[in-house]
């Protein structure tokens, strides 16, 4: 999942320190440890990153730097290239597709992967899809440090197996989703006070704060504003909003530049990035001043009074670490709106809501306070590779297939048997009176019932067997039925009262449906021959059945003898003329009191 961060960057993903950088769905090869004349290889510490958007891309490319200066050696890893079959490349795509297309959805879709459940499954989906290539990736190194959130949950449950080496997380955002913090991780890194608050409340129990993980020309002195605007070929007078919508351009950009222009407080500096369509829009409508793709992003934003972003990512961390005041305006949904109420909180930015907030938060900017003296990241994760490190003892591999084996057959059991076993001793089933017997009849399909056999039915409290068959010829039966008292049955397909895969299930939803069309109201229960998975129980409880199992079933005509507390089926052949008659002997036969279902 991708982070505010990968959307609120405005620069070129570089090519530095000899990182190799490929397309997205390819993996980056681990350079091996150099050694010259001699000397021991220097250390190498592993960074995970993602290639969503920038800034992800852009705090992995900054620690490199910084740690290669203090003399380690740095691999930066794509850990969507660590995926089979483009899984990361197709991730990427959709993500950008969704966030261009249907924006609002990215705030369920964000609130989904911060569920317990989803974050588990996460973890073993990613263990079992890219938890070799993130082996071979981190092998030789002293340390990983991971800029991606979606790479923690596995990082995460590798560390608490095998993995003898420190994890160590950057949080590139401000806001903190639950899949940042895996139990297993060792330390989290952070330039804001109000993130180690709120990893802290989702469980994290190392978390320390240190300096932004910024390119040095966001730190220093930088060129005068006039010399800055004459670079870009801005006007020099006048108040200019940069806008700035990610490495992607993503959101309401044209709109946001339409908004500040209709203030008349500032003049909008479009950043488009490599969106071409949206810069011909701005170019078009004359509502700002559009830019292409632009490297100097330190000197971009000095020449600018304000910069106004929808992601609260990378680039307003920049912009704050410059003294250049920051405006959230028309926030994306989900983590990006997060990441805008926790910069207003901690003092960084102001979130403006409404067009009335955001002339406001233009006339009168309000300048960020920036946390100071906080130590540099780079050098709490060189400490964290002379740390002594506890080693988990790796789980013995017959062990393993044992445990796996055992929970494939439990699983298998509790599938099958297990839910039979359950419904007959009454999980969502229905069984009669320990003192009575429940008649249940299966009438032919092939002519009409009487009303004096639908009486009798009545009279001995019997439930009709409604099938697909009898629903489909014979709905005035079943209309009739439900008028003189019977209780109405659904049989699915019939004989034998299986489910099947498809066709008798789908018959079960059908008949529900017609006899609720017919009757004005559902089956009272699903008749089942008690061979009973998982799946039939989802299919009576979508059709809002209770499972009703026969434990005795006879021919009419035959003799019958019931105990007390038995369901009996009675079926009549296709061809028996004397349904009436039968059920006469049916009644006669059964000594115990018929009664209701309990």
């Amino acid at each position: 999942m991708p982070s505010a961060a990968t959307v609120a960057g405005s620069r070129r993903p570089e090519n530095r320190g000899g990182t190799t950088k490929l397309r997205p769905g390819r993996r980056r090869r681990s350079t091996p440890p150099a050694a010259c004349d001699g000397a021991a290889p220097r250390p190498r510490v592993s960074i995970v990153s993602a290639s969503l958007g920038g800034g992800h891309d852009a705090c992995a490319a900054e620690l490199a730097r910084r740690l290669r200066a203090t003399g380690y050696q740095v691999d930066v890893h794509d850990y969507l290239g660590m995926f089979p079959l483009r899984f990361g490349w197709f991730v990427r795509r959709l993500y950008a597709l969704e966030l261009a297309v249907a924006p609002r959805s990215w705030g369920f879709v964000n609130w989904l992967l911060g569920t317990r459940p989803l974050v588990w499954l996460i973890g073993v989906f990613t263990m079992l899809a890219a938890g070799r290539a993130m082996r071979r990736a981190v092998r030789g190194s002293v340390a990983v440090v991971s800029t991606y959130l979606g790479a923690n949950p596995l990082l995460g449950r590798m560390r608490r197996r095998n993995l003898d080496i420190p994890v160590l997380t950057y949080l590139t955002d401000i806001s903190v989703h639950p899949l940042w913090i895996a139990a297993g991780c060792d330390t989290y890194l952070t330039p804001h006070r109000v993130t180690i608050e709120r990893a802290v409340t989702l469980g994290a129990t190392d978390v320390r704060l240190v300096g932004p993980a910024v390119r040095p020309e966001f730190t220093g002195a930088g060129a005068d504003p006039g010399d800055a605007r004459r670079q870009f070929g801005l006007p020099a007078t006048g108040r200019l909003a940069l806008v700035a919508g990610g490495a992607w351009a993503v959101g309401d950009v044209a709109r946001t530049a339409a908004d500040i222009a209709a203030t008349g407080a500032a003049t909008p500096v479009v950043l488009c990035a490599n969106n071409e369509e949206l810069r011909a829009a701005i170019t078009a409508t004359g509502t700002g001043i559009a830019l292409g793709w632009v490297d100097d992003m330190a000197t971009l934003i000095r020449a600018c009074d304000t910069v106004v972003t929808n992601g609260g990512g990378v680039t307003a961390v920049e912009a704050t670490e410059l003294g250049v005041p920051v405006v959230v305006y028309r926030s994306l949904p989900g983590h990006a709106r997060a990441n805008a109420a926790a910069f207003q909180t901690a003092g960084l930015a102001r979130w403006a809501r409404s067009e009335a907030e955001l002339a406001d938060a233009l006339r009168a900017p309000v300048p960020p306070r920036t946390e100071q003296g906080a130590p540099d990241p780079a050098a709490v994760i060189a400490a964290a590779t002379g740390l002594p490190v506890h080693v988990p003892v790796a789980r013995r591999r017959v062990r393993r297939l044992a445990v796996t084996g055992a929970l494939v057959v439990a699983g298998a059991w509790l599938a099958t048997g297990g839910t039979t076993v359950a419904v007959a001793h009454g999980f969502q089933s229905l069984r009669p009176d320990a003192t009575g017997v429940y008649l249940v009849v299966d009438l032919p399909t092939d002519r009409p019932a009487g009303a004096d056999v639908l009486a009798d039915l009545a009279e001995m409290h019997a439930g009709l067997a409604v099938t697909h068959d009898l629903v489909v010829r014979q709905p005035e039966t079943v209309r009739a039925a439900a008028r003189a008292g019977v209780r109405l049955l659904n049989a699915g397909s019939g004989r034998p009262y299986e489910t099947g895969l498809v066709a008798r299930r789908y018959a079960i939803g059908d008949t529900a449906r017609r006899v609720r069309e017919l009757t004005g109201q559902p089956p009272a229960a699903l008749v089942s021959n008690g061979e009973i998975d998982p799946i039939d129980l989802a299919s009576a409880a979508w059709v809002h059945e209770r499972i009703l199992v026969p434990n005795r079933v006879a021919h009419a005509g035959t003799s019958i003898a019931v105990s007390p507390g038995q369901v009996l089926l009675v079926e009549f052949p296709a061809d028996d003329a004397s349904v009436d008659t039968g059920l006469v002997a049916v009644g006669r036969n059964i000594h115990s009191p018929v009664l209701e279902i309990a």
